[in-house]
């Protein structure tokens, strides 16, 4: 190999090397800037993410005033059903279980899972078929039933 060959290997050697660090930091430079751009994003997200759920825990409290305020109003009035043009409203009987004391609890009011949880609709089933129960009631409830 002459000089002459040598020198052009060196120098396409020394311009391939300069290409490939080029190369090398514009792709690093690239990755670093969807870096910082996805973590803006990031942040930009669950900041608003934040906000959404602080929005949506106002959202479920001003409701649920409001739907206690409307209650309020029907139970003053005495009133059962409203129906209008745009919406009905009217109460639904329901019934829940009460329990007094959880420790008296025998197992077969129980379902056992990873822990133990009070049947409920046992209690009411045995209730309701006038087994005498000391430590559970049913209560009535009425709920509100926007449309």
């Amino acid at each position: 190999m002459d000089n002459q060959q040598t020198d052009y290997l060196q120098n396409r050697y020394t311009e391939l090397l300069e290409k490939f660090q080029w190369d090398h930091t514009g792709i690093l430079n690239s990755f670093i800037k969807q870096y910082k751009e996805e973590k803006i994003l990031f942040i930009w997200t669950e900041q608003i993410l934040k906000e959404y759920t602080e929005l949506v825990k106002k959202r479920k409290s001003k409701l649920e005033r409001t739907k206690n305020q409307i209650d309020s109003i029907m139970t003053t009035q005495k009133t059962d059903k409203f129906d209008s043009k745009y919406w009905k409203l009217s109460y639904r009987k329901s019934q829940s279980v009460n329990v007094f004391d959880e420790n008296k609890l025998s197992d077969e009011y129980k379902v056992i899972k990873e822990v133990s949880s009070i049947d409920k609709m046992k209690i009411k089933d045995d209730i309701n078929a006038g087994k005498i129960v000391e430590w559970a009631e049913i209560i009535e409830n009425n709920n509100l039933q926007v449309k």
